[in-house]
């Protein structure tokens, strides 16, 4: 069986309701797609990051550039993550909404290491060593998560793998 993405961004669940397992397969299977072997640390954030999406989607409603300015004025790590993840999940699920927003593929790969970079310094200032890292290594490895989404996705609005039992 295949699932539709919906175009509206609506909260994905499969069937089986094992998200976790959902989503890990998904990013194996874009991973196995475009020819990129993400590490370990790296597919685990990219699978948190889908499945925060699946749990709340309504913050894509929120434009980048709100979730980042905030981030940095507030000094808000959750707003900085968010602008992060936003950038990667348009760039890779939801390309569609670039027409929309009127940006271009490079402002979100901006926006988003961006977002990753001030997180990292910020995470690195509390003394959050390995979550700084991690910042650091997501920020190194936009462009290739954006291409491992991108992957998931077997032509418009389809995954291109079947579900878990």
């Amino acid at each position: 069986m295949l699932i539709s993405i919906p175009t509206d961004e609506t909260i994905l669940i499969p069937e089986n309701g094992k998200i976790d397992e959902f989503w890990h397969d998904a990013v194996r299977h874009g991973e196995t797609c475009v020819h990129i072997s993400l590490s370990q640390l790296i597919e685990d954030h990219l699978v948190m990051t889908l499945m925060e999406y699946s749990r709340e989607a309504h913050f894509m409603d929120t434009p980048v550039s709100i979730h980042f300015l905030e981030g940095i004025e507030q000094n808000d790590l959750l707003r900085l993550t968010r602008a992060a993840s936003v950038s990667l999940l348009i760039l890779g699920l939801f390309p569609e909404r670039l027409n929309r927003m009127l940006v271009s593929p490079a402002y979100l790969i901006t926006a988003g290491r961006s977002s990753y970079d001030h997180l990292a310094h910020r995470l690195k200032a509390i003394r959050r060593n390995g979550e700084a890292e991690l910042a650091r290594q997501a920020r190194d490895s936009f462009e290739p998560m954006a291409r491992v989404l991108r992957g998931i996705r077997m032509k418009e609005n389809i995954f291109a793998f079947p579900l878990s039992s």
